[in-house]
């Protein structure tokens, strides 16, 4: 597209009596390089004794696609974090303006990953495509157990919950115990904490609390 075509360019027609016949040669056909299509010429030279030779030509007028250039955009966001998906997006055609299209969204109020489909599209219809896939990720809560008593009397009360500190960036989160402490008999004990936030995301932690006799 846009370039400058001359059919004649590069012809030439000869004959064995004639010599050059060249300048006689005809051309039947147009090609528009301001288009994409292909379009087809006919060449006609005739000799002095009125024999005619005819040749086809097919000429192509294409379009170089548009580049896009999606490495700039993040591929992993925290939650919270604003995103322009068109933010970082580069599209270039040498034929005038691309648009850019993308399919998909993301969503940073959550964790999760995300696929986005960036389309550039020429005035000529021309499409380039790629594809990028985002994370969006969460801090995982935290579980502070440096208060939970782990020697104990026989006789002693225990709550294996009273002194967790668990807190998450995000909210309120749950703290489940796995095991149990039976403070009426000497043992070592394992306990499983696990902390769960609004996301489902959990961190895990054992600890071990030792009964001993009263002496």
């Amino acid at each position: 597209v846009g370039h400058a075509f001359d059919p004649l360019q590069g012809v030439t027609a000869d004959d064995y009596q004639d010599g050059d016949l060249t300048t006689e040669i005809k051309v039947a056909g147009d090609v528009d390089t301001s288009k994409l299509g292909d379009y087809e010429l006919i060449y006609t030279v005739t000799d002095k004794n009125g024999a005619v030779t005819t040749l086809k030509r097919s000429v192509t007028v294409f379009v170089t696609a548009p580049t896009l250039d999606v490495s700039k955009v993040p591929t992993e966001l925290k939650v919270g974090d604003q995103f322009n998906p068109k933010a970082n997006v580069t599209a270039v055609s040498p034929y005038g303006d691309v648009i850019v299209a993308v399919d998909g969204s993301v969503d940073t109020s959550k964790p999760g990953s995300y696929e986005l489909a960036y389309t550039a599209t020429d005035k000529f219809g021309q499409k380039t495509v790629k594809e990028v896939t985002i994370n969006v990720v969460a801090d995982k809560p935290t579980l502070d157990l440096s208060k939970v008593p782990t020697k104990l009397k026989v006789g002693d009360h225990f709550d294996p919950k009273a002194s967790v500190t668990a807190t998450s960036s995000y909210g309120d989160v749950t703290v489940d115990v796995e095991g149990s402490v039976d403070t009426s008999k000497p043992g070592s004990y394992v306990l499983t904490y696990t902390v769960t936030d609004k996301f489902g995301q959990t961190t895990t932690q054992n600890l071990t609390v030792t009964v001993s006799e009263t002496v």
